[in-house]
């Protein structure tokens, strides 16, 4: 006997394959019917991976000088592609 909630239907075993097992039930079973009380999936969250641009309009004055000077120092060549 199948029972949930207030649905209650007569059913037998027809398969088993470890801890899992099918069901023949005496009545035809809505999917909804039987679905009712289990929540629906959330969507999944993809999370959303990017790195900041370097450019020109995005930047102010000060912040292209800082970042043009870093570029053309001798210091930062040791470090291309780091």
């Amino acid at each position: 006997m199948f029972c949930r909630n207030d649905l209650c239907t007569r059913g037998r075993v027809v398969w088993v394959n470890g801890s899992y097992a099918g069901i023949a039930f005496d009545a035809k079973l809505e999917p909804a019917e039987v679905l009712r009380h289990i929540p629906a999936p959330r969507p999944k969250i993809q999370p959303r991976y990017w790195r900041p641009g370097l450019t020109q309009r995005n930047m102010n004055d000060d912040q292209r000088r800082l970042a043009e000077s870093w570029v053309w120092s001798p210091s930062s060549m040791s470090r291309l592609g780091e």
